[in-house]
């Protein structure tokens, strides 16, 4: 075990959701959250696909299909990030066990609604990418809403992942972020 009282957390995507809930329920362990290309909210999520499925009887097959379909569609829209792109490819193909793929949309679609946070505004800061695929605007400014961030970050670009494509900028918002 090692002992740590509290420290800052980081997590993008469903990470972020999750980020979001630790900082909510334990808010004398976590010193700044950072948000990251995440979502406020996982009311209305079942509606859309793929968490509109069955994630038990539904075919692994068929959910792959539809994540390979969205980054098709991420490919020709952002075709500098071909190289992500394939990699995130590769996991859906079968990199990611289906077992862990059925998990991480079920941890979304069955979700828990996010407490309200109690940390200081400026030990709040939202990161995203104006061109996430995955994370409409009108996602990113309710995240802004919900959590009143001391700093709202954006990359002009960068996607769903801007921590992959653009490594150093992000690293050195963290930094800078952190007083490093």
């Amino acid at each position: 075990i090692l002992k740590i009282r509290s420290t800052a957390i980081l997590g993008s995507s469903l990470g972020g959701y999750l980020a979001q809930y630790v900082a909510a329920r334990h808010p004398d362990r976590v010193t700044k959250l950072f948000a990251a290309n995440t979502l406020h909210s996982v009311k209305g999520l079942d509606q859309r696909p793929p968490y509109s499925l069955d994630l038990i009887k539904t075919p692994i097959e068929s959910i792959r299909n539809g994540f390979k379909s969205g980054l098709n569609q991420w490919a020709d829209t952002h075709p500098d990030q071909f190289d992500l792109v394939e990699l995130l490819l590769a996991e859906v193909n079968g990199r990611i066990p289906e077992s862990e793929l059925r998990a991480r949309l079920a941890a979304l679609k069955h979700g828990p609604e996010l407490p309200a946070i109690s940390l200081r505004t400026d030990d709040i800061i939202t990161i995203e990418a104006d061109d996430d695929p995955l994370i409409p605007a009108e996602m990113r400014t309710a995240v802004r809403a919900r959590l009143s961030p001391g700093q709202a970050r954006q990359f002009s670009w960068g996607g769903h992942f801007p921590y992959v494509v653009r490594p150093a900028d992000y690293t050195d918002l963290i930094a800078r972020t952190m007083g490093v």
